[in-house]
């Protein structure tokens, strides 16, 4: 009733209807009105809008509108797609107009917050849309700032019934948020439309210096590409030139400059304020006002608020800027730095690098001979950056401050970026001249790198090659970083380090490390101003931070040994801070011992130097393990490929704050104590690591950097670009497979062979070389914005650009390869079987991570096909290696026949399987209610790529734990129990969400993943049983276990340690009238073990502790009343489901 009134009030209220016409946000469509420009202006590019259709300046585009009309009708969401400069908002409205007789059009202006996009959707639910009274609502420059919220506002716009959507996009800018649900549509220009265009031209009177075929087949579908080229026989390039030369012979020739400035930052992303442009070129406002004029006249910029200035397009924006520089003076970095200067402060750091980037790509580095010489030009081409953030530096240096002590750390850390950018595209071109055509160029630069600088490799005949590659880099370069840091003093460092908040106080320290120096007593001093703003309260995301403080601080001072206590205290301190600020440690110790018992390292990086020359220094801890969801450490990231939330990752994340709170460490040893599992942790979670063997954060900073370098400077313009590619090496890839039975066969050709072959190499090739898809620049933008200091930046930009799709393919390529290196080597032939075995889950997870866009005319990315074809073509090749497939019975089979005859054991061992389990479960009782065979995403054994799936009643799964937990591995062997097999429960038709699983005859016994419980009702035909009280149960539980935990923490901790900082709440449980008996029960025992938890002292395990130990396989850890009464409380909530269920269906 509140929703009716609501939208009745909406409906009467004649404001309310006019707001969003009123505040901007959208317009209705308006084709009666007239655009005043003239053909030629239209024809020079303009921003198409409605009066421009109106005026009829535009050429209907038939093919095109057909294409977007039909479209419309089929779906209701059409995004008109295409790069800049091919007439997607000319397309756009003249579709539209198509359609005025039809439906009401409303014209979006804007949607770039919560305000916008509810105004947008009152105004359409006001006009109550339905499939008879249609709404079409049309937005252009998707991707941009404001248009930002879109996605949303879109989502709810198609909740009504009568909603249709066409949009327009640029393709650089085609996000997978923008995309999703849309029928895109390629804006090219065809050739129908190009010819009628030609047509239009000249019976407007154009000079037409080509013919039309000659036109269109230079201008590569882009309409002003096609214009220019029609009409002056030269290409867009030589049309802006001739408009600059016309300011030239003018007298405003100065306003080159002024274009310079607005196209330049027009290219990074940003628009310059119109206040700042008097002040960046000298001149007085009525001057530079009379030279923006002329520049607006000549449709070469435009101002969209009356406040700022940007470049009419950004196809004419990137020749303008190339053509300006032609003939320097001003160099690009110039104009670059110049402009950069008109931006808020907090976004130069990010837009000095973005500049750096253009400006090094546009360098032509590989016309200079030798890596050393191209360093140095390299240097020299971004040197007007560097000079400019120096300059910068200097002015905030002479006014130090909280507010500059950031900006001067931002600063510093982006000249450390420029460093890696010139060193990188510097040597990245001699190394893709050496990079073998079939292996990734960006892994190989790595690896080339890492080399250089460290001895990694040294003695490893293997990475010869690598290392051979890395000896000819050059040395590292890091003047940017010298220069800037050069202006700042002694007294101004040790201010900044004072004053200066806490991480931002680390960023600058550490981007000091090698360049300048602290005394000793200056670094005790920031130490000192420090700790007193962290010792009270300890908090573990502080100190972790506090810790990073002291070891850089350490390396600026030049602090070792002993001297690391004069400046920073004891040790024994600082350890405890780091073990007692985290709730689950309880014991630190330093311990000096004779340098004779120093363990081994097989790290290089390991410090050859200890605390003294007779003694070294070993700090060590221990810990209670954590379960369940674990906060990673905000001061730490999780290793590559690591789980934050694994005993690994919890001591790693120990022994890292150790480390750094104590640099004097030569060694630290971090236990993860399991309590219920007795004193001794798993091998995971107990370490003993010399200094070194764990990075420090900003050596893994600077690896960052590096990679996000080699991304940029590889990564592709266009979507476009990659997308062909990678749909032709996936096309290429199942011919290979599906040709790969042949080329096993007794009977095969030599001549068939070696084309196979060479193909292979040919697309291995191929996939190596994909370029990465192009970076989001409205992703970059919000990132610079947000992210001043570089690492944050690089980091949350390398989550972005990771690239699936290429590992999947590549995975299928090497695979291929590795077949192609040895087709009579058995050994061979099985290991790259087992290779290609994990191809089928890489491409279903790249299918789930990827962003890239899918084109109706460009074939499949990956289609769905190759993930079976390399399933089956993964089982011969396993069943080769073993001797179970000859080569005479692959002879004239095909592809799928040859794999079915390598099933024949897994169908017998399934048969087996099935067998034993159905006597196993009626000699408990328990009847088999449904059973399924089914194939495994990434078996363990490609040659049993099936696994089971039993279903029993509800009501007997009791009895099914119990009969499964008690059969043990000998007895599963014996019965013949060999595939994976999963156990479930069903209830009236719908699959219950409790379960276990046996991998094998010798696995344990455990409990199914949740997330498997969809898939699993999918494979059983069968819909998912309601959980509410389930996970009811679980929150309780949940909360026991936090509670609980904390308590064992607290326990454990020495006197006079912070007491634990838990969070945990334990939330009252009540049961209400409609609720089933069976939870009123299960309230009853929680709250006894509520009871329980209240009450916990330092006597016995704790209800965490127990729970924690519980083995699904170990019938004795079932024994403990704790156990007992969590296992009758769950099910007293899948009863209560069932009962819900029951009733539901009864009704």
């Amino acid at each position: 009733m509140d929703s009716m009134i609501s939208r009745l009030r909406e409906t009467v209220d004649q404001q309310n209807f006019e707001a969003a016409l009123r505040e901007g946000v959208c317009e209705f469509a308006d084709f009666s009105r007239i655009a005043t420009e003239s053909e030629e202006q239209f024809f020079s590019g303009v921003r198409v809008v409605p009066s421009h259709v109106g005026a009829d300046l535009d050429v209907v585009r038939v093919p095109e509108c057909e294409s977007i009309l039909s479209s419309l009708e089929s779906s209701r969401q059409v995004l008109i797609v295409g790069a800049s400069g091919t007439g997607k908002s000319g397309l756009l409205w003249r579709s539209a107009s198509l359609l005025q007789d039809g439906p009401m059009l409303i014209r979006v202006l804007r949607v770039s917050s919560d305000s916008d996009v509810q105004s947008l959707i009152r105004l359409v639910r006001m006009l109550s849309p339905t499939p008879e009274r249609r709404v079409v609502v049309c937005i252009d420059d998707l991707g941009r700032a404001a248009t930002e919220r879109w996605p949303e506002a879109r989502d709810r716009l198609l909740e009504f019934s009568g909603v249709s959507i066409l949009a327009a996009c640029r393709q650089e800018d085609l996000l997978p948020s923008i995309a999703e649900g849309a029928h895109l549509v390629d804006s090219r220009l065809a050739r129908e439309s190009a010819a009628r265009i030609y047509a239009r031209l000249r019976a407007a009177g154009f000079e037409l210096a080509t013919e039309p075929e000659e036109a269109i087949h230079r201008a590569d579908g882009l309409l002003m590409e096609f214009v220019a080229i029609a009409t002056t026989g030269r290409r867009l390039r030589e049309v802006l030139r001739t408009q600059l030369q016309g300011l030239d012979d003018t007298d405003h020739a100065d306003s080159r400059e002024l274009l310079a400035v607005i196209t330049a930052l027009h290219t990074l992303g940003r628009s310059v304020p119109a206040d700042e442009l008097p002040r960046l070129v000298g001149e007085s406002p009525a001057i530079v006002a009379r030279r923006l004029s002329r520049l607006r006249d000549e449709h070469l910029i435009v101002s969209d608020d009356g406040t700022s200035w940007r470049a009419l397009h950004d196809l004419r924006a990137e020749v303008l800027l190339d053509l300006l520089h032609e003939v320097p003076p001003p160099t690009l970095a110039t104009t670059y730095a110049r402009s950069i200067a008109a931006a808020p402060a907090e976004v130069r750091p990010m837009l000095y690098r973005r500049a750096a980037t253009r400006v090094l790509r546009a360098a032509r580095l590989e016309t200079v001979s030798s890596v050393a010489d191209r360093l140095t030009s390299a240097r020299r081409v971004i040197d007007p950056l560097v000079k400019s953030i120096a300059d910068r530096v200097n002015d905030l240096a002479n006014a130090p401050g909280p507010t500059s002590a950031r900006e001067i750390a931002a600063l510093v850390d982006a000249a450390e970026r420029l460093d890696v950018s010139a060193y990188v595209a510097a040597t990245l071109g001699y190394v893709k001249q050496i990079t073998p055509p079939t292996i990734d160029v960006s892994s190989y630069y790595l690896l080339a790198y890492t080399s250089r600088f460290s001895d990694i490799f040294t003695g490893n005949d293997l990475f010869r090659q690598i290392a051979s590659a890395g000896a000819r880099l050059p040395e590292w370069d890091s003047s940017a970083r010298q220069t800037v840091v050069s202006k700042i003093s002694d007294d101004v460092i040790l201010q900044t380090l004072m004053e200066a908040p806490l991480d931002v106080a680390v960023r600058f320290s550490e981007r000091l490390e090698g360049y300048r120096t602290l005394p000793l007593a200056a670094a005790a001093a920031v130490f000192a101003k420090h700790s007193a703003r962290v010792a009270d309260p300890l908090r573990v995301d502080v100190v972790d931070v506090f810790a990073q403080l002291i070891a850089t601080l350490a390396v600026v001072a030049e602090l070792e040994g002993p001297r690391v206590e004069q400046a920073f205290g004891p040790p024994r301190q600082r350890a405890r801070w780091a073990v007692e600020a985290d709730d689950s440690g309880f014991a630190v110790d330093v311990v000096l011992s004779d340098r004779r018992e120093l363990p081994s390292s097989s790290s290089n990086l390991a410090r050859a130097s200890t605390y003294t020359s007779d003694t070294f220094c070993e700090v060590s801890a221990r810990a209670v393990a954590r379960f369940g969801t674990v906060d990673v450490q905000r001061g730490y990231q999780p290793q590559a490929g690591q789980d934050p939330t694994s005993l690994n990752s919890q001591a790693v994340f120990l022994a890292q704050r150790l480390f750094d709170a104590c640099p004097e460490a030569d060694v630290v040893s971090v236990e993860v104590v399991v309590p219920a599992r007795g004193a001794s942790a798993p091998i995971d979670g107990k370490k003993r690591m010399r200094v070194g063997a764990l990075p420090r954060r900003i050596a893994t900073e600077r690896s960052i950097a590096l990679q996000i370098a080699v991304t940029e400077l590889l990564s592709t313009e266009r979507w476009t670009d990659r997308c062909r590619r990678q749909a032709d090496a996936s096309a290429q890839l199942l011919e290979l497979l599906m040709a790969l039975p042949a080329r096993l066969s007794e009977r095969d050709s030599s001549r068939g062979r070696r084309e196979w072959i060479e193909k292979v190499v040919s697309v291995a090739a191929l996939v190596a070389q994909l370029p990465g898809p192009p970076l989001d620049p409205q992703l970059i933008g919000r990132l610079s914005a947000e992210l001043p200091f570089a690492a944050d930046f690089d980091l949350r930009l390398r989550e972005t650009t990771r690239d699936p799709s290429k590992a999947a393919l590549d995975l299928i390529a090497q695979s291929l390869l590795q077949v192609s290196q040895g087709l009579n080597d058995a050994a061979n032939l099985g290991g790259a079987g087992l290779r290609l075995a994990g191809a089928p889950q890489a491409l279903a997870g790249a299918r789930a991570e990827d962003t890239l866009p899918e084109y109706a005319g460009v074939g499949p990315l990956l289609p769905n096909e190759l993930g079976s074809l390399a399933s089956m073509a993964a089982r011969i090749l396993v069943a080769r290696g073993q001797g179970a497939l000859s080569p005479g019975d692959i002879r004239g089979r095909s592809l799928e026949d040859t794999s079915a005859l390598t099933l024949t054991s897994a169908v017998s061992a399934a048969d087996g399987s099935l067998a034993a389990v159905e006597q196993r479960l009626t000699e408990s009782g328990v009847e088999v209610f449904a059973s399924s065979v089914q194939e495994i995403l990434n078996p363990t054994d490609p040659l049993l790529p099936l696994e089971l799936i039993i279903a029993v009643d509800a009501s007997a799964w009791a009895a099914t734990e119990e009969s499964l937990r008690s059969w043990g591995p000998s007895a599963r062997e014996e019965a013949c129990f060999q595939t994976r097999t999963r156990f479930v429960a069903m209830h009236l038709g719908r699959l219950v969400q409790v379960g276990a699983v046996l991998d094998d005859a010798e696995g344990p016994l455990r409990d199914i993943d949740p997330t498997d419980y969809p898939d699993i009702a999918r494979r059983l035909g069968a819909l998912l049983a309601p959980s509410v009280f389930q996970e009811r149960a679980d929150n309780l539980i949940g909360s026991l276990i936090s509670a609980s935990s904390a308590n064992g923490w607290s326990r454990r901790r020495p006197d006079g340690w912070r007491g634990v900082q838990s969070t945990a709440r334990i939330p009252s449980a009540e049961s209400i009238d409609d609720d089933p008996q069976a939870w009123a029960d299960a309230i009853v025992i929680y709250r006894e073990l509520e009871s329980l938890v209240a009450s916990e002292g330092d006597d016995g395990g704790t209800f965490a502790e127990v729970l924690a130990g519980v083995d699904l396989s170990i019938a004795d850890t079932f024994a403990s009343p704790i156990v007992q009464a969590v296992g009758h409380l769950r099910a007293l909530a899948i009863e209560a489901d069932l009962h819900s269920l029951s009733a539901d269906d009864a009704s």
